[in-house]
């Protein structure tokens, strides 16, 4: 099938916790895999910020402008890498706000975003969502039925579902994403909910035409310009 292959779902080694890779080699990963462009995804969570992760010395003292920044750093190494093999590399996060465990997908916020409304896990998700479409973004909840603590949330205050998560090492229940998205009428996402090296090239979506920034990413899901999403063979 042709197209151009975009991961919607990644994590970086400098800003995620869970992340195993550094930021160059998951975009020769992805390049070398036949991919158009990924997403950094980050998670963007509490534990990050207050230090929890074990990540940032001093966490109470530093000022929330280099907390941001720090949150950053995967993106912006990624972006740098792929600007020099020629692949495409947008800026997302992987929400989770403190009133429950469930982790969404937010495309469409930049870092300036960050550093201008801080602590956004403290928002609840009804808040959250008109604030990320009064910047012209889009959120997709991320695999909703994964273990014990993940569960559909209201969807009302969603664009979308992640129907196929297709990290290789986990049951994420892709059959009942799916049917929770049909039955609301959702937009549909594909992500590798990269990790580790052999999570590459599980998932993605597959644009008709090659967005080249998040504007163009969004404008496209929005507009269905796709072919389809890449599952697990």
């Amino acid at each position: 099938m042709e197209g151009f292959i975009f991961d919607t779902h990644i994590h970086t080694k400098p800003s995620s916790i869970c992340g195993r890779i550094e930021s160059e080699e998951i975009v020769a990963l992805y390049k070398q895999a036949g991919y158009s462009g990924i997403v950094i995804t980050d998670h963007y969570y509490n534990g990050f910020f207050d230090g929890l992760d074990g990540m940032l010395e001093n966490a109470d003292k530093m000022p929330w402008e280099e907390k941001a920044e720090r949150f950053c750093a995967g993106y912006r190494a990624a972006k740098a890498a792929g600007d020099k093999l020629g692949l495409v590399v947008l800026f997302g996060q992987e929400m989770r706000f403190l009133e429950h465990p469930n982790d969404y997908l937010a495309y469409g916020i930049t870092p300036e975003d960050l550093v201008e409304k801080p602590e956004m896990y403290k928002l609840t998700l009804k808040e959250y969502y008109p604030w990320i479409h009064s910047k012209g973004g889009l959120l997709y909840q991320a695999h909703p039925f994964r273990g014990e603590r993940n569960a559909p949330a209201d969807p009302r205050y969603l664009d979308g579902v992640e129907v196929c998560n297709a990290k290789p090492d986990n049951e994420s229940r892709n059959e009942l994403a799916q049917a929770f998205c049909d039955q609301n009428k959702l937009m549909e996402i594909s992500g590798s909910d990269f990790h580790k090296a052999h999570h590459v090239g599980c998932g993605g979506v597959i644009f008709k035409e090659c967005p080249t920034t998040m504007s163009e990413f969004i404008d496209m899901l929005r507009s269905n310009a796709i072919y389809g999403l890449k599952r697990p063979k």
